[in-house]
Formats: C-alpha cells, sequence, structure tokens
C-alpha cells in the first residue's frame, strides 16, 4: 500500500509564466523526490515558482531545488519545503531505499501520482494507482527500470501521453523505493513507462548528501527481493528507558577498536562465491555490534547486506527460495544462530541453489559454535556438508584488555551516555555530562576484579549505573548489588511509570514479575500471552480481563516485538536473565507448570534463557536440574537440545546425565532423548552408551512382541547410534553396531509388507560398507557393496527410488573393488555413477553439478589407481572446472581431486607441472586453523602435505620434501593416538614415505629412525585390529631393510627383507594375481641387499625370480602399470647379471627392456622417454663389453638423441662422453 500521507503533486511555472505539472514523493520530513523535467520545463531554464500539494490537503506548500539533473540518464530533482510554516507529519518512518537484486521476473511494484488522464472538471487531477510490475534484466543498458502496467491501459488521445503529469511518481516495491517515473515510451503505447532507479540516484553524492541533510541518516540500498526475510536496513531504534542505551542496535557508544576482525571480516564479505563464517562469544561480548559495523560499511559502499528476522519455525523454506535466483553480492547476518538451526541451514541449501554462482556470504552470530552447528553442516545433502566443512568459526575475545584501555573506554562511554541520557524526555534537563566529568575524576577502578576479560557490556553497564547513580534521582543500593542490579532499579522506573499510563494498578513486586515472564516466554498468539499474565499476576488481579488486557498491553509498549511474538523482551539479554535470576528462585515455580502448555518453541527459549542465566545467577543453579529431575518427560528433551547449543553449566550436565542413564524412564521419553543426543556426545558420552544399549534391549522385547512395525524402529535406532559412533571416529563399535541394524533390517524386509524398507536396507548396508572400508576390512566392505547396489536396483525398479539415490552406494561399490584388485570392475561402476550424474547435471541444480565433480573425481582416482594417468588428468580437469564454477566449491573435494591430478602427472613424468597442482592444494589450506579434533580436515591435509612431499622429492628438492613429509606425520601421528584403528595405517604408509624423502636428502641414520618408527608403531597397534594386512607389513619391513642397508648393516638388512619377501610370499599364494608385482618389488631390493653382503649367486637367483614373477603378472594384467613394473625389474636384472658377468644374459634382458619402454614411450612420451633412454644406455654398454661396439654406438646414439630432445637433459653430457670413450673394434655382427 502506497503510504498516501507521502505522495504530492507539483507545479512549476516556467520562466514564460506557463506551469508544468508533475508528481513527487516525500523522501524525507521536508525533502520532495520529482522528475527533473517537471521543474525544468521545455522552455528550458529552471521554475521561477515551484509548489507542492499534498494528497490530504488543499494547500500548497512553496519549494526549493536543492539537486537537480537531467541527462540522458538521470532526470530527477529534490526540492525543499521552504515554508516556514511546514510541520512533517509526527511519528513518521523513514523511506526504504531498494533494488532489484535478483533476475526472476515480474516484481511487482506500485506508484501513486497525477496524471493527466484523471483530470476533473474542476481543472484539478484526481491520483492514480499503477500497479506494474518490473523484469529486472529490461533496460539494463539505458539505466532504468521498465515497469509493465497492469489492468486497463490509457488511451493515447490524451496529449502528449495519458501518463502525463505521472513523471517524479515513486515506484514502491515491498515498502521501498525502487525507482522514479519519467517517461511513457510511444513503443509500447503507455503499456509501459520508464523509472531512473533508485540505485542510480543513490550512487551521486550529492543526492545522498541531501537526503542525509533533511533526514539525519544516510540512505541504505536495501534488496526487494529480500525484503520479507530481512529487517529493515534504516530504522532507527527508539530510546524509551536506560536499558535500551545499551543495546547493540541503539549504537550509543561510538565503535571502538576491532581493526583486525573488522578486517578480516570486511575481507571476506567481499570474497567471491558462496561462505559462511561462524562468529562466537559470550553475552554482551560485542559480537552483534561488530557485525553491525561491518554492514554499516557494506552500506556505505551501497552493497547488499541485511539482517535476518525469525518469525519462528515456520519462516524456513518458502521466503528463502529468491535466493536461487539472487544475482546481486549480498551478505546475510543471522544473530542468535543457535537458536534459529532450521532456519540457518534452509539458508545455506537455498544459497547452494543460486542459479548464477552470486556471492552469497552467512554471517552467524552465536554464543558457541557446537552441537547446533553439527547437526546442520551433516545434513542429508553431500553439497551441503561438503560446503560446510571449511566454514570458520571464529571467537571473539574482550574487547580491552589493559588498565589503561579499560579506563578509556569507560570514559568514552561514560560521555555517549551522558549525550543520549539528556535526549530521554524522563532524564533530559541534568547536566549529564557535569556528572560524567565528575566521574572521570573521582570514579571507581574499571579495572577492578573482573579483571581485563570483563565482556565490554559489563563495562557499559558500570559506566551508566555511575551516571544514574551520580544524577538527581539515585535509587538505594544495598551492599553486594550488582552494576545489573542497580539498572533494573532504574528501569523499574519506566516500568512504573508506563503501567500508570495504561491506566494499570499493580504492586511493584508485580511489575518485576511480569517483564521476566515476558522476557522467559516468548508467546506467539494472544490466548497464550493471557495465559502467561494470568499465572503470574496476583489472583485479585488474575480474575479481572480489563486488568489482564492492560497487562499485555503495558508489556508490548515497553518492548516492542520484532518478530511474530505477542510482546518484546528487555535487552540486552544479559540484563534479561539477570532479572530472570531474580524472580525465578524455584523450581515450583507456577509458570513451570504453564511452559510445557506454551509448545514447544516456546519451552526451549525459556529454557534457554534459564540456562544461560545460570552461568551467572547463582540462584538458579539448581531450579533447572530440579525440574529435569523431577519432571523429565516435560523438561529433559527441551534441556538436552538445549545443551547442544550452549555451554551447559555443571548442574545441568549432570541432571542430564542422571536421566539419559536412569533404566527407568518410559521407552518412549528414551527414544526422543535419544534424537536429541548431540552428534558427538562430549560429557554425554558414557550416557549416550547406556542409553543406546537400554534402547537396543526395549525395543527388542517391544518388536517379539508386536511384529514388525516396531522392528523397523529398532533397526533405525540402532542405525542412529552406528552413524553417532562414526561420526565420533569409533568405528569399531560402529561396525559392531551397523551388524545388529544390518540383521533387524533383513528381518524387516523379509516380513510381510516389508518391501517397502528395501530403502533403508541399502542405506544400511552402504554405510556398513563405509565404516568397513575406514578399517581396511574391503572384502567385507566389497560384500555389503554390492548388496546395497542390488537392494537399491530392486528400489529403483519397484519406484520407491530414483537413480540418482543408487550413486553413493555405487561410489562405495568401486572404492572397494578397487581395494579388492578389481581395477577394472572398478572403472566400469564409476563410470555409472557418471552417466547417471550427467543426465540430470546439465541445466540442474549446483546439487546435481556438485554432484557430478564428486563422480568424476572418483573415475579419476580409479583409474590413476588402475594405472591409467592420462585419462585419469582428462577426467579430474573436467570435475575441477566443474566445481570453479560453483559458488563455494568444497575445498576438501577440491583438494582430494587435485592431489589425484598431481599423481597422474607424476605417473606421467610430469613433475613440474605435478609439483604446482600440489602447490594448489596446499595453498587452499595456507591459513587453516585446524581444530585438533578435527579428524578429516586432519586426514586432508595430512594427504596434501604427504602429495606435496612426494612431488618435491621427485625434482630433487629433497630438503623442502622433507619438511612437508614431517608435516604430514604431524597430523596423522596425533590422529593414530586417538584413533588407530582408524589411522593407524595411512599414518605408517605416510611415515615410510618420509623416510625415502630423508633417504634422498642424504640423511640416512634419520631415514632409518623414521623406518624403525612407522613398524614400531604399526606392532604397537596391531591389538586394535587395525587394518593389520601382510601387505602393510611387508611394505614396512621392506621400507626398513633398504634403510638398514643403506647404513651399512647388510646382515640386519637382509633379515627384515626376507621377512618382508615371507610376507610377500603369504600374498601372492592367497591373491597371486593382484600380489605378483609386490613380490617382484621386494624381490629386486633383496638382490640388491645380497649383492652388497657378496651373496651374487643369490643375487642372481633372486633377480631372476623377481623378472618372472613381472612377466607372469604383464601376460595376467594387460595395463601400463603392470608393464611398467616389468620394464623395471628386467631393467634392474640385465644391469645385475651384467655385474656379475653373464653378458649374454644381460644384453637379452636388456633388449627385453628397451622394448617394453619403447611400447610404453610410444603411448606415454613424457613418462618414460627418460626410461627408454636409460635402459638404450644400458644396453648400448653391454654390447660394447660382447665386442658389438657399433651395436653399442647406435643404441647410445639413440639415447642422446631422446636425452637431448627433452627426455632429460641433465644426461646429454654423461651420454655423449660415453659414446666419444667408445673405441672401433669392429662389429661381429
Amino acid at each position: 500500500m502506497v503510504p498516501d500521507a507521502r505522495v504530492v503533486e507539483v507545479w512549476a511555472r516556467g520562466p514564460d509564466g506557463g506551469w508544468s505539472f508533475g508528481s513527487g514523493y516525500r523522501v524525507g520530513p521536508a525533502l520532495v523526490l520529482t522528475a527533473a523535467h517537471v521543474v525544468q520545463p521545455e522552455t528550458g531554464g529552471p521554475g521561477t515558482e515551484l509548489f507542492v500539494r499534498l494528497l490530504t490537503e488543499d494547500r500548497r506548500w512553496q519549494v526549493r531545488t536543492v539537486w537537480c539533473r537531467l541527462d540522458r540518464r538521470m532526470d530527477a530533482a529534490l526540492l525543499e519545503i521552504s515554508d516556514p510554516e511546514w510541520r512533517p507529519p509526527p511519528g513518521e518512518p523513514g523511506v526504504r531505499w531498494g533494488v532489484l537484486s535478483g533476475s526472476a521476473p515480474g516484481v511487482p511494484c506500485a506508484a501513486s501520482g497525477f496524471p493527466m488522464s484523471q483530470r476533473q472538471d474542476n481543472g484539478l487531477r484526481d491520483t492514480d494507482q499503477l500497479s506494474g510490475s518490473i523484469d529486472p534484466g529490461t533496460g539494463v543498458l539505458r539505466h532504468r527500470y521498465e515497469v509493465e502496467v497492469h489492468g486497463t491501459v490509457r488511451a493515447r488521445h490524451v496529449a502528449p501521453s495519458p501518463w502525463s503529469g505521472m513523471s517524479g511518481a515513486v515506484a514502491l516495491s515491498g515498502g521501498l523505493v525502487v525507482g522514479l517515473i519519467v517517461e511513457d515510451p510511444r513503443a509500447f503505447r503507455s503499456a509501459r513507462v520508464d523509472a531512473v532507479r533508485a540505485v542510480d540516484l543513490l550512487a551521486v553524492d550529492a543526492f545522498r548528501q541531501a537526503v542525509e541533510e533533511d533526514t539525519g541518516r544516510s540512505p541504505v540500498l536495501e534488496s526487494v527481493e529480500l525484503a520479507d526475510l530481512s529487517a529493515p536496513a534504516d530504522r532507527p531504534t527508539e530510546v524509551r528507558s536506560p536499558s535500551f542505551l545499551l543495546r547493540a542496535d541503539s549504537e550509543v557508544v561510538p565503535f571502538h577498536g576491532r581493526e583486525r576482525e573488522r578486517a578480516e571480516l570486511d575481507a571476506w564479505c567481499r570474497e567471491p562465491g558462496f561462505g559462511v563464517r561462524i562468529l562466537t562469544g559470550p553475552a554482551g561480548q560485542g559480537k552483534t555490534r561488530l557485525a553491525r559495523e561491518i554492514v554499516a560499511g557494506l552500506h556505505r559502499e551501497r552493497r547488499l547486506a541485511a539482517w535476518v528476522t525469525y518469525d519462528g519455525p515456520s519462516a524456513t523454506a518458502p521466503g528463502h527460495t529468491v535466493l536461487h535466483t539472487l544475482s546481486t553480492p549480498t551478505v546475510l547476518v543471522v544473530d542468535y544462530a543457535e537458536t534459529r538451526g532450521d532456519q540457518v541451514r534452509s539458508l545455506i541449501e537455498h544459497a547452494l541453489a543460486n542459479r548464477h554462482g552470486t556471492a552469497v556470504r552467512l554471517l552467524l552470530l552465536a554464543r558457541t559454535c557446537g552441537d547446533w552447528w553439527s547437526r546442520i553442516a551433516k545434513g542429508t545433502s553431500a553439497l551441503l556438508e561438503d560446503a560446510l566443512r571449511d566454514v570458520r568459526a571464529d571467537a571473539l575475545g574482550p574487547l580491552e584488555t589493559t588498565p589503561q584501555g579499560r579506563s578509556a573506554a569507560y570514559r568514552r562511554a561514560l560521555d555517549a551516555y551522558a549525550t543520549a541520557l539528556s535526549r530521554i524526555p524522563s532524564h533530559d534537563g541534568v547536566p549529564w555530562h557535569r556528572h560524567a566529568g565528575r566521574l572521570v575524576r573521582t570514579g571507581p577502578d574499571v579495572t577492578g576484579p573482573d579483571g581485563p576479560a570483563e565482556a565490554v557490556l559489563a563495562l557499559h553497564t558500570r559506566a551508566l549505573t555511575d551516571l544514574l547513580q551520580a544524577g538527581p534521582a539515585p535509587v538505594p543500593r544495598r551492599p553486594g548489588e550488582s552494576p545489573e542490579d542497580v539498572l533494573l532499579h532504574h528501569e523499574w522506573r519506566y516500568w512504573s511509570r508506563h503501567a500508570e499510563e495504561c491506566g494499570l494498578r499493580l504492586p511493584d513486586r508485580v511489575l518485576d514479575r511480569a517483564v521476566a515472564a515476558a522476557a522467559l516466554c516468548a508467546v506467539d498468539t494472544e490466548a497464550k500471552a493471557e495465559r502467561v499474565l494470568r499465572t503470574v499476576l496476583p489472583a485479585a488481579f488474575a480474575g479481572q480481563t480489563a486488568t489482564v488486557t492492560a497487562a499485555g498491553r503495558w508489556l508490548r509498549a515497553l518492548y516492542p516485538p520484532a518478530g511474530t511474538t505477542v510482546w518484546g523482551s528487555l535487552q540486552p539479554d544479559r540484563i534479561a536473565e539477570h532479572l530472570v535470576g531474580r524472580q525465578i528462585t524455584g523450581a515450583d515455580d507456577p509458570l513451570f507448570d504453564l511452559l510445557p502448555e506454551l509448545g514447544e518453541t516456546s519451552l526451549e527459549a525459556a529454557l534457554t534463557v534459564l540456562t544461560r542465566a545460570m552461568a551467572h545467577q547463582p540462584r538458579l543453579a539448581t531450579v533447572l536440574p530440579a525440574l529435569v529431575l523431577t519432571r523429565a518427560e516435560q523438561y529433559a528433551p527441551g534441556a538436552l537440545s538445549v545443551a547442544g547449543r550452549t555451554d551447559p553449566p555443571e548442574p545441568l550436565r549432570g541432571a542430564l546425565t542422571a536421566v539419559l542413564e536412569n533404566g527407568r524412564i518410559p521407552t518412549a521419553l528414551a527414544l526422543t532423548l535419544f534424537d536429541r543426543l548431540p552428534l558427538t556426545p562430549g560429557p554425554f558420552r558414557r550416557a549416550s552408551d547406556i542409553l543406546s544399549a537400554r534402547l537396543t534391549r526395549s525395543l527388542v522385547r517391544v518388536e517379539r512382541k508386536h511384529g514388525h512395525a516396531p522392528l523397523a524402529a529398532t533397526a533405525r535406532t540402532i542405525d542412529a547410534v552406528a552413524t553417532r559412533a562414526a561420526l565420533a571416529g569409533d568405528y569399531e563399535k560402529a561396525i559392531s553396531t551397523g551388524d545388529a541394524a544390518l540383521e533387524y533390517w533383513r528381518a524387516v524386509v523379509a516380513a510381510e509388507d516389508g518391501r517397502r524398507y528395501v530403502s533403508e536396507l541399502a542405506g544400511a548396508c552402504a554405510n556398513q560398507a563405509v565404516h568397513l572400508g575406514q578399517v581396511l576390512l574391503h572384502p567385507d566392505a566389497l560384500r555389503l557393496a554390492e548388496e546395497a547396489v542390488e537392494l537399491w536396483r530392486t528400489a529403483v525398479d519397484s519406484g520407491q527410488a530414483t537413480p540418482g539415490e543408487t550413486a553413493p552406494a555405487l561410489l562405495t561399490l568401486a572404492d572397494a573393488q578397487s581395494r579388492t584388485g578389481r581395477p577394472t570392475d572398478a572403472i566400469e561402476t564409476v563410470e555409472r555413477v557418471v552417466r547417471i550424474r550427467r543426465d540430470v547435471a546439465g541445466n540442474g541444480s549446483p546439487q546435481d553439478r556438485h554432484a557430478l565433480a564428486v563422480a568424476l573425481a572418483a573415475l579419476a582416482a580409479t583409474l590413476l589407481e588402475a594405472g591409467d594417468p592420462e585419462q585419469a588428468v582428462d577426467i579430474v580437469d573436467e570435475a575441477l572446472l566443474v566445481w570453479e564454477a560453483m559458488p563455494g566449491a568444497p575445498a576438501d573435494r577440491y583438494a582430494a581431486a587435485l592431489l589425484t591430478r598431481a599423481g597422474a602427472l607424476t605417473d606421467l613424468a610430469r613433475h613440474a607441472e605435478a609439483l604446482r597442482t600440489a602447490e594448489r592444494a596446499v595453498a587452499l589450506f595456507a591459513d587453516d586453523g585446524t581444530d585438533p579434533a578435527d579428524r578429516s580436515r586432519r586426514e586432508t591435509l595430512a594427504k596434501v602435505w604427504n602429495a606435496l612431499s612426494v612431488c618435491l622429492s621427485e625434482v630433487g628438492r629433497d630438503d623442502e620434501a622433507v619438511v612437508a613429509g614431517r608435516r604430514s606425520v604431524a597430523h596423522l601421528y596425533e590422529l593414530v593416538e586417538r584413533n588407530p584403528r582408524a589411522h593407524l595405517v595411512n599414518t605408517v604408509s605416510v611415515m615410510a614415505n618420509l623416510s625415502h624423502a630423508l633417504s634422498e636428502a642424504g640423511d640416512a641414520q634419520e631415514a632409518l629412525d623414521m623406518a624403525e618408527k612407522a613398524l614400531r608403531l604399526y606392532d604397537e597397534h596391531l591389538h586394535s585390529g587395525a587394518g593389520h594386512t601382510a601387505e602393510i607389513s611387508a611394505r614396512l619391513l621392506d621400507t626398513l631393510a633398504l634403510r638398514l642397508n643403506n647404513t651399512g648393516r647388510h646382515e640386519e638388512a637382509l633379515e627384515r627383507s626376507e621377512q618382508a619377501v615371507e610376507h610377500g610370499r603369504g600374498l601372492l599364494e592367497a591373491d597371486p594375481g593382484r600380489h605378483r608385482p609386490q613380490l617382484s618389488r621386494l624381490l629386486t631390493n633383496q638382490a640388491l641387499i645380497l649383492v652388497e653382503l657378496g651373496r651374487l649367486d643369490d643375487a642372481v637367483r633372486v633377480t631372476l625370480e623377481s623378472v618372472a614373477l613381472a612377466r607372469t603378472a604383464a601376460l595376467n594384467q594387460d595395463d601400463d602399470t603392470t608393464l611398467a613394473d616389468l620394464a623395471l625389474s628386467v631393467y634392474n636384472a640385465a644391469i645385475d647379471l651384467g655385474e656379475f658377468g653373464r653378458l649374454d644374459e644381460a644384453a637379452a634382458l636388456a633388449e627385453e627392456a628397451v622394448g617394453h619402454y619403447r611400447a610404453l614411450a610410444g603411448r606415454h612420451p613424457e613418462a618414460f622417454a627418460a626410461d627408454l633412454g636409460d635402459s638404450l644406455v644400458v644396453w648400448g654398454q653391454l654390447l660394447r663389453d660382447l665386442g658389438r661396439v657399433e651395436a653399442g654406438r647406435v643404441r647410445l646414439r639413440e639415447a642422446l638423441g631422446l636425452f637431448a630432445s627433452g627426455a632429460r637433459p641433465e644426461s646429454v653430457g654423461e651420454t655423449r662422453a660415453l659414446l666419444d670413450s667408445l673405441t672401433w673394434r669392429g662389429d661381429s655382427a
């Protein structure tokens, strides 16, 4: 609805005496916005006389032009009502300015003006309310909004246009001024009108300055599309009482300090793409004020930033769909985020669904970052989980940490409050600045007992109460009373004065209790409000309807509500909590009988207030725990939910633990409590285990009695226990519990009508396969993954599931196939996933594109594992491109894809490019401040640093490789100490890599120490069942054998090598196809040790066995990885046999090696050209030693050509010298 009191008619008399007419809109107390051509008619000069007539009266008011601009882009003027008798309407809210920030067409708008078509017989023009819509994508190049007029189109016979005189009317959308109507384009026959955009008006400095001078506030640009879910940006807080001065939105004390936090947050707000950041800190620390400062800075630059409002649990998805089409970078701030989990999740999900990759940044303010965030971050959407992996939570520390800083802050606060108190009607006329000056000279020591950690609100409260007490009306202060107590005494005067104005006659103590009840009971209906008031008012008043109604009006007037609640609350929160602590002194308070009846939302809001108040109100230490213990069914579930959003005091934790561990509570309550347990139980871990076991036993008894419906509930509960255990890193418990869940799910599916549970059984199988894979039980994981895929196929065929839902199980299956030596099957499985994802990703949502990128990255990793690095690079590059085109690409996924690329490039001998790729992965976490408890991030960092170490080693930067390797090991070593079963194998593998890097760097002793430490760590944790395999043992023993050999301890080296080979032979017997290459490598290394011991015959025997194994592997596995293993084995054998004097056999082996490398170099020249050159050199030398000098020269010339053409330039000189050294002896061939 257009606010008619602001609509004006504009009259302008030109220099020739002629009149022009138009419309206008009052944008300030005395400032009118109109079109420039209205006040500069066709005569060309400015109007000599200007008047405006308000819609609500006939009088004309004289105005003058304060700003005007008429050119190709701009047609606007600001007029000031200069008549000395003018008085603006009282209590008028400020005008809000808007911009269309999205791409969705058909944005509704309206305008009121005085067009010529509404001219009456008496010559006056009546109003016309134009209604229409705007398509944001129209008129972009002309910097105009084109308003599509709805309804009847005016006839063109009205000259010069039926809309003539409408110029100067403003287009309003969602209550925001978005444009200024200036033209009726002839091409559209009056079906459209053009409007100058408000965003372009506010870009003009002189325009903004004129508005600010008239209104006292700088105009702020707001998003039209976000108006329904955000608070007005330019609505000053009315200061009604002393407590209002302490509110963050009053901004009484000028902002000071926090330069580092401001700079970091401001830079983060301007980053591209989607992002979430959490700012935590106790009440009164300054979170909200800091965020307001950030938002104000963005507004000054006409950037979009808004505070998201909260209207209860229903205010989630519907209004958030506007984020899909948002096309302008926007910052959204959510205060009290820990109490608004559903809304925060919805905002994130819809922001991720943005179609344009727009930078949507969500700044969440919360007291703690606990289970409330875990529940959001562990969503069902893979994109949601991945996008939130990198969210940073910053704890806001104290503002002033030195006595000097606190004293200065105290003085600033005194000065600001002295000025502000003078503007409160009940406190004006007092020389507050004189009192403040006296306090500065003689006031108390503000560095007192609280020390430098005191929150800024506490310091400001002290300054305000000191000033009030220094004034003419101090309140009696009893010993031991805090500044909060004193403030509440002063605030009571405000309550009492307004009670009298409302005709409310209540005892003093009742006023306190009523305000406390309003702070505790956030109700959303008048009926609930009435019940609260009848509970807190004395019996003599509670039965009087008029008194109850007056009390409700009084509470609403004291602290107006911000959302849909009936009344607001005393603020700041800490002051309200202090009042609640004074008024609620026992668990028998009548309000506690009422609270559960007000609904879950109101109950949890009250419990949040009580829990927070417990931290600083000793009176409440026993109240809430007593409620939890004695009225568990009513209060324990809500208290447990609140405990996940706050840091509950010890008494509350103890009470909740007692309830959770109580085996006599009803099963229904136990189920409710289990669902509300924090995902990572923390202090409730023991209670969680006890409750899980108890629930399982109880539900089993129920299902035995009542059949398969309760059985499904049992399965879900046990499944949830397994999921929680896995989230906590306890895979052993996850697996044992998951087995039990599977047993129940299979029974459910086998029962009558049980086929509808097939998808749940499939999900349980896939989850269990993942858990088994975490502890390297890959054959078992494979079996369950295959079952999961078959079950999903059944679900899809029966219409219970879509093909997309099968993808996670297929990826789990592919991983298990790859890890059990079935690379071809793994590739085919992942290719199925890629096809599924491609079908929907083309025109799909960001979630669909993200899912495609995940599938592509998995395919690339599988191809690399299967020995096809070239195709792996192509596929992973596609995955990276998909992520790069999305807002908020998940760093962990992106880094894993980069590591796949680096590994593939290393296999292709593109070492410089591989190193650059690994460095890109490291750069993603350059400023990472990883929480020690963040297992997943530590695993990622370990992989990143290990990959960098390998790449550095390949380019000869051995010292840097060691540094990177150490960082990788440091991350993993902490994890393995906490959970060896989950992390041991990865840790010792990386330690083996570091041992190699140390050896290459020339530190043989430390390399040996690292190898010994890896083996010792592995042996120490074998009792954990940490994926103990002969394969890992063989690798660690082989690494240790090589390090011992390098340090001259050849006998010990041989002993370790023999142990490694023994493991290798056992592996070969169990799975010949998979383990031949590994045994071949173990034997090759053993031959090196035998040579050092002088046991040449044994070395030859072992070498030939290695070659035979490699040949068999190459015959059975037709891939380049196996062929490369054979080529290396044959090459090493040729060298060994040559050294033993068996030249003919050696030359034949060298020739074979050349053949293999020639084939490999033909397909992968960058990876194998240098190896081909090396094998040609060895063959040439052997031919020379056999007397076939010219044949040797031919091979050496070919090798020289390869090296010189770029295969390995540093080998050119050595090869040329070798070629020149050959003396012509003739060629016996």
